[in-house]
């Protein structure tokens, strides 16, 4: 987001004034008003994704609306008093109307939106203030005197503190710097592998692709959490050069319906998947040694699925109320964690090969439809309770 469209906003309350407006009707503005969410350039901003964006002037933007006259606006790093009035079209800012729509005031500026909503009847302004001053107290408070002597003694030490602090991060694999796209809806970080870790999405489109190279550096991982809640979107393309793809990436993505994993990567990290409940369909064409907590959890639509041969760990609740889920084709697996495959109500039968060694409590509790459980380990270590609430299972060997 830039941060020159943001900035405008807060223009329009320090270029305009309030205009003034006694009416009696005007009073239920009275209060203090905070922002709620932001419309920029046709995508819609809560006040908390702002305030993880570092967009503070928006994000801490409050109004306290005396009655009579006054007005009081602050942001993150000022504050003024104005004057506000009632307009045709709800409340006017200098010569710029702003409009009421439902329980917001919204602010317009260049076809971008500012919604503030009324969190209290309180018109007291002396909190702001109060902080304000304290503010103002650490900023100014004086430092001792320091000699030329020891201020020179003290630049070396620093200069010396900084070389150690930079031999230190060369050797640590795992700094990166960031960077911002600004023709596109990616944030990334630029690893010192001199490679692309996508680290945010900011639009809404239904379909995405996500690049296979930006800046002529390879994308190689999609970071923590990138997609969750995207529920606009619908497929995502995700190009083989990708190794990695975070926890809670695609979490409550709750319109994707299928999605292919790149062979290069070999965890799918928790909850990577959870909440998507029309995802149909999911590929995995690497060597997949894990899969996370909750991976999958809630996967409602998912019909089937296949535990591929490296594969070590089916973590806890990972593919728990799949309910639709009928085939789970087990060539690997050594773990399967607790309630791993709980209230998977249509699975039918289970097969585990003979490199499956424990399975955990409640690991399959609550599939009603199984009936059928072969097993090729005569030594696995099987939980008591790991098919508790299988009321049509012919014939529990662990029992």
């Amino acid at each position: 987001m830039k941060n020159r469209i943001l900035a405008g906003f807060i223009l329009v309350f320090f270029v305009f004034g309030f205009s003034a407006c006694g009416k009696e009707s005007a009073t239920k503005y009275c209060g203090t008003w905070k922002v709620n969410k932001a419309i920029v350039e046709g995508s819609t901003y809560s006040q908390k994704e702002l305030k993880a964006m570092k967009e503070d002037d928006i994000a801490e933007l409050t109004i306290v609306i005396k009655e009579g006259k006054a007005a009081f606006i602050k942001d993150a790093t000022s504050d003024a008093s104005l004057e506000w009035a009632l307009s045709d079209k709800g409340i006017k800012i200098g010569e710029a109307d702003c409009e009421i729509e439902g329980e917001f005031i919204v602010l317009d500026k260049d076809g971008n939106k500012i919604y503030l909503e009324k969190v209290s009847d309180s018109q007291d302004i002396s909190e702001m203030l109060e902080n304000d001053e304290k503010s103002d107290t650490e900023d100014d408070t004086d430092s001792p005197e320091v000699s030329e002597e020891q201020d020179e003694a003290s630049s070396e030490e620093d200069a010396e503190s900084d070389e150690e602090e930079s031999d230190a991060d060369e050797d640590d694999e795992g700094d990166y710097y960031t960077e911002a796209s600004e023709d596109s809806d990616f944030t990334y970080e630029v690893t010192k592998a001199d490679e692309i870790k996508i680290t945010g999405y900011k639009g809404n489109a239904a379909d995405v692709t996500i690049p296979s190279e930006i800046g002529d550096r390879d994308v190689t991982e999609i970071g923590d959490a990138v997609f969750e809640g995207k529920t606009s979107m619908k497929q995502i393309i995700i190009w083989a050069d990708i190794e990695k793809i975070g926890k809670r990436a695609f979490k409550g993505c709750s319109g994707l319906k299928d999605i292919t994993v790149p062979s290069d990567v070999t965890v799918i990290e928790d909850s990577v998947f959870e909440d998507c409940i029309k995802l149909k369909t999911v590929l995995l064409l690497g060597d997949i040694s894990k899969f996370g907590k909750a991976s999958f959890k809630n996967c409602k639509a998912l019909r089937d699925i296949t535990i591929p041969t490296d594969t070590k760990v089916i973590d806890t609740s990972a593919f728990e109320n799949c309910i639709k889920l009928k085939s789970v084709l087990f060539l690997g697996g050594e773990e399967i964690g607790k309630s791993a495959f709980k209230n998977c109500t249509k699975i039918r039968s289970l097969s585990f090969p003979s490199e499956t060694k424990i399975i955990k409590a409640n690991a399959f509790e609550g599939c009603s439809s199984l009936k059928y459980v072969t097993a090729w380990n005569s030594h696995m270590k099987v939980d008591k309770t790991a098919f508790s609430n299988c009321k049509n299972l012919k014939k529990n060997p662990w029992k």
